[in-house]
């Protein structure tokens, strides 16, 4: 990208934070898809570079662990500063495709190279944020993944206005038509997300509980008793790895037996 260019891509990167119109008119006549491919790829190293690395380098686990099975938590962080990138725009490239199929399902104009700029620089204005906001949490010392998770569809509503904003100017597409747009690239997008991306927010010290329960004192109820017998041996299989889950077949479901040894 020339010098010029790349100044101009600032700009308008920066004009993000200023309103959804400036953002929409710095983008009108610029390269298309050109800047918006830079833009999310941007977005996507500087998460790399400026979360996963440190994370990785730090030591850090995520709270959750991955859905993969081939990817274990303490090495989460460490694939993802290698792989996010190529996901993210994956998982960029695919939602401009179904926003863009969408709109020609309901015989409207559409651009695909016009979505992907809009879309990209609405990318790399919330997502420049997000890195900011992400890391102020952790060094603050929040835990909480479903609070950073909010946090996030909270600051998504001005990635909403950028788009709806750009899809009515340079598409012509309606307000209301830009907002469930909008909505269907959350729904379907958010799940894909949560797949494989994890949130910085360190797992609890210690991971899974595994303080010894003593199961031998009088307790008021058989009914405890039995609770209590089934979470000391949830714990045991949980330290060397063999837990399963208790929703099974009825004839698996044994842990709650009040015949079984603590």
């Amino acid at each position: 990208m020339p010098r010029a260019d790349l100044v101009a891509f600032f700009r308008v990167w920066l004009s993000g934070y200023r309103s959804p119109s400036h953002v929409i008119e710095g983008l009108r006549g610029r390269p298309a898809p050109q800047w918006g491919f830079y833009a999310q790829l941007t977005r996507a190293v500087l998460d790399s570079l400026l979360l996963y690395v440190p994370l990785a380098l730090m030591g850090r686990e995520p709270s959750t662990h991955p859905y993969v099975t081939f990817l274990s938590a303490d090495r989460c962080y460490a694939a993802s500063a290698l792989f996010m990138p190529i996901f993210l725009l994956l998982h960029w490239l695919l939602l401009c495709a179904l926003v863009h199929l969408m709109l020609r399902l309901a015989g409207r104009r559409s651009q695909i190279d016009l979505i992907m700029n809009v879309t990209g620089m609405t990318a790399l204005v919330v997502g420049a944020f997000l890195l900011v906001w992400d890391w102020a949490y952790v060094l603050l010392g929040f835990r909480d993944p479903v609070i950073l998770g909010v946090s996030h569809l909270i600051f998504d509503v001005w990635g909403i206005a950028i788009t709806v904003v750009g899809f009515k100017r340079l598409l012509g597409v309606p307000v209301w038509l830009g907002i469930v747009l909008n909505g269907v690239w959350l729904a379907v997008g958010v799940p894909l997300a949560m797949i494989f991306v994890r949130g910085p927010v360190q797992a609890q010290a210690g991971g899974v509980d595994s303080t010894p329960v003593d199961c031998s004192e009088r307790l008021s109820s058989r009914r405890s008793k039995w609770r209590c017998q089934g979470r000391a041996i949830g714990v045991r299989a949980a330290a060397n790895g063999s837990y399963q889950h208790p929703n099974r077949r009825l004839s698996d479901r044994l842990w709650w037996s009040p015949n079984l040894e603590t």
